[in-house]
C-alpha cells in the first residue's frame, strides 16, 4: 500500500509515546530473561501498605492475574510497582509509599507489587526494563501511564492524581459496537482519529474502513482540515479505499494543493452516492503490505509496539489467516510463534474483545502452559456469542485443556451453531480433538445430536474413542441412543 512505511512509523511513535515517559529519577536498567514457568503467589502474602484485595483487606497483590480479576470486580484502575529484592532504590520507593501523603492517592487503585525475578512474564508484558518502575493500568488492564525510577511520596501522590482521569476514562462505545453505523457513531469514530491512544485509533480505522459510502466524506474533511497526525490517520483509510491520493503527502505540505483536494472531495461525493458493496478479496498489493507488516511484528522490540502492528493487521480480518498459518509453520523461535499465534487469535476475535481484554491474546498464545490455560479460563468468563469464531480457532490449540475450555465455552455462548461446529470437529484428523468433543457430549448430552454421533461412530476406527462415544450415548439416554449403542456391538474395533 502507498505511504505505508511513513504511516507505520507515525502510528508506532504516537502509540508508544503516549504510555512511555522518560525519567531522570534514580533507577537501574535490567534485562529480564524469559522464564519457562511462573511462580504464582497468593494474595495472602500481600504487603499491607494500602489498596484493596479480593478479601476486602488492604494490601498489595503479587500477580497481574489477581489484579485483573480484582480490577474488573471493583471497576478500579491498577497500579503496578515493579522492583527486586536486590534493588536499593526499590526499597527507598517502598518507604515513600508507606508515608501518609502517598497512601491517600493509593486508595483509588488496585495495587500490585511485582517482583521482576519471581514474575518475569508479567514484567515483560508491561515493558519493564528498569527498576523501580510504576505502571498505571485501566480496569481492563491496558497501560495508560508509566514512570521509571524513584519518586518521593508527595511527587508520587501528585503523579497518581494526574493519571486517575485517564485510568478511569470510559472507552467510546462506538469502538466496540458492531451495530449499524449512524451519524452519532460516525462522528465518535471520526473524533478517535485524533486520539493519542494508538489502539483507539486503530479500532476507529478498522470500523470506518468497512463503511466507505458513509464515512468517506467525513474522512476527507479530516484530511483537508486536520493536523499532521489526523491527516496520516485519514490517509490510511483513503489508501484502503483506493482514493486519488497518489500525489498527496502530509509530510510535504506543498503537495496538498487546492486542485488535488478538490479531486479528493469529488471522489468522496461520488463514493457517498454509490451503494455499499461487499468487501473485495485481498489484492496482491495488500497481501504484499501484510507480509511487510508481519516482518515488523516479528522484529518489534517491545510488546506494546507489536500490539499496534497486530491491530493494523487485524483490519484485514479472517482473510489473512491462511498467510498467518503458513508463517506459523515456518516460525522457529518461541517469540515468533507466540506473536503469530496471538495475531491468529486476534483475526478471529471481535474488536470488543480486543479493546476490553488487553494482553489477553498474548497470554492465550503463550508457550507457557499455565499462562495460556489461565487465559483460556479468563476468555471463558468474558466470552459472548461474537467470540464464537475465536473459540473455534482455539480448537486447533495443542493444549488439550485449552481445547476443552474452548469447546465448553462455545456450547455456552454459541447455541445451535455451536452444536454444529462441535459435531464438525468429529471429523478432525487429530484424535485428541475428537476426544475433547466426545467428552463435551458426555458432560452436556443432547438427544438432538445422536444421529450425527451415530454417523461418526460408523466410521471411527479408534477403539478408545468408541468407548467415549458409548459414554456419550449413555449420557444422552432414550431409545435412539440405545439403538445406536446396540449397533456398536458389531463394530470391528469394539472391545
Amino acid at each position: 500500500m502507498r505511504h505505508v512505511n511513513r504511516l507505520a512509523v507515525i502510528g508506532l511513535v504516537a502509540g508508544l509515546g503516549f504510555v512511555l515517559s522518560s525519567s531522570v529519577a534514580p533507577a537501574i536498567s535490567v534485562r529480564i530473561e524469559k522464564a519457562t514457568s511462573e511462580r504464582p503467589v497468593s494474595a495472602k502474602t500481600a504487603v499491607t501498605t494500602g489498596g484493596t484485595t479480593d478479601s476486602g483487606k488492604t494490601g498489595w497483590l503479587t500477580s497481574l492475574d489477581e489484579a485483573y480479576a480484582e480490577a474488573r470486580k471493583l471497576n478500579r484502575p491498577i497500579l503496578v510497582r515493579a522492583g527486586a529484592t536486590w534493588c536499593g532504590w526499590c526499597r527507598k520507593l517502598n518507604d515513600e509509599i508507606k508515608k501518609p501523603s502517598a497512601r491517600g492517592a493509593l486508595s483509588s487503585y488496585v495495587l500490585v507489587n511485582l517482583d521482576i525475578d519471581g514474575s518475569p512474564r508479567d514484567a515483560q508484558s508491561l515493558g519493564i526494563d528498569t527498576v523501580p518502575a510504576l505502571r498505571v493500568l485501566n480496569s481492563s488492564g491496558r497501560v495508560v501511564a508509566s514512570h521509571n525510577g524513584y519518586m518521593a511520596a508527595d511527587d508520587l501522590a501528585e503523579w497518581l492524581g494526574k493519571q486517575l482521569p485517564k485510568a478511569t476514562a470510559v472507552m467510546p462505545a462506538g469502538l466496540t459496537d458492531d451495530g449499524e453505523l449512524d451519524a452519532n457513531t460516525l462522528q465518535e469514530l471520526i473524533d478517535q482519529l485524533r486520539s493519542r491512544e494508538a489502539l483507539f485509533r486503530e479500532a476507529a480505522i478498522r470500523r470506518l474502513a468497512t463503511e466507505p459510502r458513509l464515512a468517506a466524506p467525513a474522512v476527507v474533511r479530516v484530511f483537508v482540515k486536520g493536523t499532521l497526525s489526523e491527516r496520516l490517520a485519514a490517509l490510511e483509510l483513503l489508501d484502503g479505499w483506493r482514493a486519488p491520493i497518489q500525489d498527496l503527502d502530509p509530510w510535504r505540505p506543498e503537495t496538498i494543493t487546492p486542485q488535488r483536494l478538490e479531486a479528493l472531495q469529488t471522489w468522496a461525493r461520488q463514493t457517498g452516492d454509490r451503494p455499499a458493496s461487499a468487501p473485495a478479496q485481498l489484492a496482491d498489493d495488500v497481501m504484499e503490505n501484510a507480509r511487510r507488516e508481519l516482518s515488523r511484528l516479528m522484529q518489534a522490540d517491545r510488546d506494546a509496539e507489536a500490539e499496534i502492528v497486530r491491530e493494523r493487521l487485524a483490519r484485514l480480518g479472517p482473510a489473512l489467516l491462511p498467510l498467518v498459518t503458513a508463517e506459523l509453520k515456518q516460525a522457529a523461535k518461541d517469540r515468533d510463534r507466540e506473536r503469530l499465534t496471538a495475531l491468529r487469535y486476534r483475526l478471529a476475535a471481535p474488536t470488543r474483545l480486543a479493546m476490553e481484554w488487553p494482553g489477553g491474546f498474548e497470554r492465550l498464545a503463550s508457550t507457557d502452559a499455565p499462562t495460556r490455560q489461565r487465559a483460556a479460563e479468563d476468555l471463558a468468563a468474558r466470552a459472548q456469542a461474537d467470540a464464537s469464531p475465536l473459540l473455534r480457532e482455539l480448537f486447533s490449540n495443542p493444549d488439550p485443556l485449552v481445547r476443552e475450555i474452548s469447546l465448553r465455552t462455545l456450547r455456552k455462548v454459541g447455541g445451535e451453531e455451536a452444536n454444529e461446529a462441535l459435531m464438525s470437529l468429529l471429523g478432525d484428523p487429530e484424535p485428541n480433538v475428537r476426544a475433547a468433543v466426545l467428552k463435551q457430549l458426555t458432560e452436556q448430552p443432547s438427544r438432538k445430536l445422536i444421529p450425527k454421533l451415530a454417523e461418526y461412530v460408523a466410521v471411527e476406527k479408534d477403539a478408545d474413542l468408541l468407548v467415549h462415544a458409548a459414554r456419550a450415548f449413555r449420557a444422552a439416554g432414550g431409545n435412539e441412543a440405545l439403538e445406536a449403542l446396540s449397533r456398536m456391538t458389531g463394530h470391528d474395533a469394539w472391545q
